[in-house]
């Protein structure tokens, strides 16, 4: 089972002009109040039959894929001691063709897990680099 974003950081994603089509399940999971997760289909339904505010919910990884291809923006994730952490970098790209990664941000919480890192990174870079 996927781990999905919050609710917080899928309105945000909304907000940022995140959009989530159907997986290839013909299915999409969307917060259909600000705790409750379900999934509907695109076969012979509306989304506005469903439910009321279909805020979609994506998962971690497809959000982390977005940012890095389409806002050029990498959240790396690793482990230490201390527990998780998160970096967060930007990918620039001068006139030689060249491409550089900038450090933006280094988040050292110690998270309890891989995912609660990636939420803290992800809600960082929607709060401020986009």
């Amino acid at each position: 089972m996927e781990d999905f974003v919050t609710y917080k950081i899928a309105k945000k994603l909304e907000e940022k002009g995140f959009e989530q089509g159907f997986n290839i399940f013909g299915c999409r999971p969307i917060y259909s109040d600000k705790e409750t997760i379900k999934f509907i289909s695109n076969i012979g339904a509306y989304e506005s039959d469903y439910f009321g505010e279909n805020i979609s919910c994506p998962p971690i990884s497809q959000v982390l894929k977005w940012l890095r291809n389409k806002k050029a923006i990498h959240i790396d994730i690793a482990i230490w001691e201390g527990g998780w952490y998160c970096d967060v970098w930007v990918y620039e790209f001068y006139k030689e063709e060249k491409e550089y990664l900038t450090l933006i941000r280094h988040q050292s919480d110690d998270y309890k897990s891989y995912e609660d890192a990636a939420l803290a990174g992800i809600d960082y870079v929607l709060d401020n680099l986009i």
